[in-house]
């Protein structure tokens, strides 16, 4: 070791002190390749449909996670990408780059879907393109954990429909799910019933309401099984999946998808396309909100795949009788009553049918694959009954039959389990050693000490190894051979928590050594740390090699804030390299956790490297000390570009008291080099009240100052601001500014659609405005699809440039809803150009599919409006794809098509 190293070392010392720490998860962009074995289980739950959507359809496949990691995100990358690939409904896009989301790249796809993405990161800019992408028509599609991490940008939780608040049902829980809609296009893969799924399931905080979604699923809260502790909501609505507009867009959620299971359950695969190819538009589904919930559901609907009757079944010697004839291929619809029955049995008859099952095993009635079904059935049934039978089956000289039932007698009697550990077979003995380490129970403790060290079978020993690792006492841990590291970790972690520190050290001190795997290593630095023996932990992040060190930064703010780490680590903050000072104050960005690990962030913003001074002061913001304004103030003043930046993001995060008024009042007084720095901020905290300052910066005769104060406009304007808004119109002279107030004007056209206060504003506004402005004006009326815009939209259609003309119909075009529809349609058969007419006509028809408020029968009156209007075959192809589409559930169209002369197959 180096003289610098040394003193390094002995620096450090004097900071090191007993700790625990919290931390963060790196953002992650690459998930590796769906494992082979899902590919053809994946594959065979794609449904075998060929679709034609109304045009080719391009999806961004966005899969990013900068919060939790679902390993089931591969096999939702491979389901979504061969989904579009096989039914020919879209190209699926895969990427994790958040630049995707500008205007220019989102202007690429029809739809975006949120596969598993936790805690994105979008800028200001990012998040505008996002919901404008939804709200000018496009669709979003989000698969669990796309609601995990919108706390902090509620637009975007109300526009999914809910924001991640826990999830009392895990991944290893299987619940009842409640069909809300049993005929709705989505549900048709459901049979009109409920069913039961093993998934993890979430639910959301207050943004959630059946008020602006039609829910499809939703947890069956009449079921027991179903209660847990933790759930939030007095009225025990859970929603699982629905289907919603936002503006005039569509948003398809399901909260499916945790496990990797799902995504090869041809049922959900199904709901999924469903949901998917509406989001795209290609789908006429009913998205307006249902009725009121009702916690105990109508019993009209059946709730699960069994009827009361076939519960009542299990009960019944035919039952039991099943089981002793039942041989695989012969009736395995029985042996499946079996395995869902006993999920929802009652309490009170669970004792009968285990009573029932132990009898007919006694007596050795069962063939091998009924006493598997029955062994699975009073694993389930729970409950001492079935006891005396396990032990027997467990000593049985068959190593099948012992390994199957020894885990179970593990499960009902540890006790019994325990007892007959030492004479049962070596598959039994590792079944019953593997069942009660999962359960924490030390009933074979000293059993297993014996099999460590005196068992001829290796697999047996380390069974018990492991074994002795998760339940073990000081005495038997230190039995525990060295080549197994990882039950020395379990056991050493174990010990932390039960407050036996200094076993605890003697455990993790020889596993810290540089000699062992990395992974290892980590392991009992952290349990060294949690242990109160920091030093180790400290000397590894200054002296390992750069990749351990990375990893081991990482660590450092993902253990419990309990003790004096966030001091220590800010004391010896100098001290660290800067790679690893970076990855501290980035992990504590990441996780939000800047308010307990504020004195390092501080130290940060001494640091030596200005990429981590600039990171820190962006983090500052997070912390929440009105006291850091100054300094934050100074740095977005400060004349190097990158310390500005910084100073401009931690302005915007900061949102302790009294902060929006300093804002305020430092931009009204900042000079005209600073104020464009100081609308940033104004613009990134979205405090409406702060308008006022901004229509002032907008009407500033310094250009940098206006165009800041344009962009501002988009983040704080709404229905109520738009006269103030169209009144700026004649200083958005430059490009730079007119794009901005274009936008300002749409996004409170789309964000406030329907409002009683627009349309008597942007009416008038139409009608005077410049021929430049003129397709705006259409595309802001369209959007509040009401009869009342028809009139002003066909004033604008009538102008006399040709050119003109069809610009209008393009901006018109670009809003999917009845108006477009009407009027198009209307413009199309008076039109007096055939290029006109043409493109009039294929605005119409794209618009049509996707309106939810007209009736099929309003749909097939307007198409057979259309086809004399289509003189030409795209058009006339367009029509018959979709009574074609159409005539798949309603015979009219048919009748319709035989009408026009067209086959209704094909």
């Amino acid at each position: 070791m180096n003289t610098n190293r040394m003193m390094v070392k002995a620096l450090m010392v004097t900071a090191l002190a007993a700790v625990t720490v919290s931390g963060a998860l790196a953002a992650r962009t690459e998930f590796g390749a769906v494992k082979p074995e899902y590919v053809p289980r994946i594959d065979a739950a794609i449904p075998a449909l060929t679709v034609t959507p109304a045009k080719p359809r391009k999806v961004l496949l966005f899969s990013r996670t900068e919060g939790f990691t679902h390993g089931s995100i591969p096999a939702g990358i491979y389901l979504f990408t061969a989904l579009g690939a096989k039914t020919g409904a879209y190209t699926a896009v895969p990427s994790g780059e958040m630049e995707m989301f500008t205007p220019e790249k989102l202007a690429e796809f029809d739809a975006v879907i949120l596969n598993n993405t936790t805690a994105l990161k979008f800028t200001a800019a990012q998040r505008a393109a996002l919901l404008d992408f939804i709200n000018s028509g496009k669709g979003l599609f989000g698969v669990h954990a796309a609601t995990d991490g919108w706390k902090d940008w509620p637009d975007m939780a109300g526009c999914l429909g809910g924001s991640f608040a826990g999830h009392p049902w895990g991944a290893g829980d299987t619940v009842a799910v409640k069909n809300d809609a049993p005929d709705h296009v989505c549900n048709e893969s459901f049979g009109g019933h409920g069913f039961w799924i093993k998934d993890e399931i979430y639910q959301f905080d207050e943004s959630y309401t059946r008020d602006n979604r039609r829910v499809l699923l939703s947890l069956d809260m009449s079921k027991p099984q179903n209660e847990r502790n933790g759930i939030r909501r007095a009225d025990r609505d859970v929603g699982i999946s629905w289907a919603k507009r936002v503006g005039q867009g569509r948003v398809f959620y399901c909260s499916l998808g945790h496990n990797d299971e799902v995504f090869w359950t041809p049922q959900v695969v199904a709901h999924y396309f469903a949901g998917l190819r509406y989001a795209l538009g290609d789908l006429a589904a009913e998205d307006t909100p249902a009725a009121s919930y009702h916690a105990v559901p109508a019993p009209a609907v059946p709730l699960t795949l069994l009827q009361a009757a076939e519960l009542r079944w299990l009960a019944t010697p035919a039952a039991v009788a099943f089981l002793t004839t039942y041989q695989p291929g012969t009736d395995d619809a029985l042996a499946v009553r079996w395995r869902d029955g006993i999920r929802t049995l009652a309490a009170a008859d669970r004792e009968p049918v285990a009573r029932a099952l132990a009898a007919a095993g006694e007596a050795g009635k069962f063939t091998p694959a009924g006493l598997t079904v029955a062994l699975a059935a009073v694993d389930k049934l729970g409950g001492t009954a079935a006891v005396p039978w396990l032990k027997k089956l467990a000593a049985d000289g068959d190593a099948t039959v012992s390994g199957a039932a020894a885990p179970v007698l593990a499960k009902l009697s540890p006790a019994a389990a325990a007892e007959v550990l030492p004479t049962v077979g070596d598959s039994a003995k590792i079944g019953i050693l593997d069942a009660l380490a999962e359960q924490g129970d030390n009933a074979a403790a000293a059993a297993a000490v014996r099999l460590v060290n005196n068992n001829a079978n290796a697999d047996v020993a380390r069974a018990a190894a492991y074994y002795i690792g998760a339940v073990g006492d000081d005495a038997a841990v230190s039995i525990l051979p060295a080549d197994v590291s990882w039950v020395r970790v379990a056991a050493g972690e174990r010990a932390v928590r039960a407050g036996r520190t200094e076993t605890a050290r003697k455990i993790f001190t020889p596993l810290s050594a540089k000699k062992n795997p990395a992974p290892v290593r980590r392991a009992a630095l952290r349990g060294l740390a949690l242990a109160g023996d920091t030093a180790p932990f400290f000397f590894a992040l200054v002296d390992a090699d750069e990749t351990f060190r990375k990893e081991l930064a990482r660590v450092a703010v993902t253990l419990p804030v309990a003790s004096n780490m966030p001091a220590l680590l800010a004391k010896s903050f100098a001290l660290f390299p800067a790679d690893v000072q970076l990855l501290l104050i980035d992990n504590i960005a990441n996780l939000r956790v800047a308010d307990k690990y504020y004195a390092v962030v501080r130290a940060g913003t001494q640091a030596a490297d200005p990429a981590v001074q600039n990171l820190a002061l962006a983090t500052l913001g997070y912390g929440g000390h009105a006291g850091d304004f100054d300094l934050l103030a100074a740095a977005l003043a400060d004349g190097d570009a990158a310390k500005s930046a910084a100073g401009v993001l931690g302005l915007s995060r900061l949102t302790a008291d009294g902060v929006g008024a300093a804002v305020l009042k430092a931009a009204s007084a900042a000079g005209d080099d600073l104020q464009p720095r100081w609308l940033e901020v104004v613009a990134a905290r979205g405090d409406h009240a702060t308008l006022p300052f901004v229509i002032a910066a907008v009407q500033s005769a310094q250009p940098g100052t206006r165009s800041a104060g344009f962009n501002a406009l988009k983040n704080l304007a709404d229905a109520g601001d738009l006269p103030a808004v169209l009144a700026l119109r004649p200083l958005a002279v430059e490009g730079r500014d007119l794009g901005p107030w274009r936008e300002t004007v749409l996004k409170i056209a789309r964000f406030y659609a329907r409002s009683a206060d627009l349309l008597p504003t942007l009416t008038p506004a139409a009608q005077q405005a410049a021929e430049s402005d003129q397709p705006l004006f259409a595309e802001a009326l369209a959007i509040q699809d009401v009869a009342e815009a028809d009139a002003p939209l066909q004033e604008l259609l009538g102008v006399s440039d040709l050119a003109q003309r069809k610009e209008i119909i393009r901006a018109v075009s670009r809003v999917r809803c009845a108006t477009t529809v009407r009027v198009l349609m209307a413009h199309a058969a008076v039109a007096p150009d055939e290029g006109e007419q043409v493109l009039a006509l294929r605005g119409a028809l794209a618009a049509l599919p996707a309106v939810s408020s007209l009736k099929e029968a309003e749909k097939l009156a307007l198409y057979e409006q259309a086809w004399p209007l289509a003189a030409r075959e795209e058009e006339r192809d367009t029509i018959v794809g979709e009574l074609r589409k159409m005539g798949k559930r309603f015979k009219e169209a048919g009748v319709l098509l035989g009408k026009l002369g067209v086959a209704g197959e094909g």
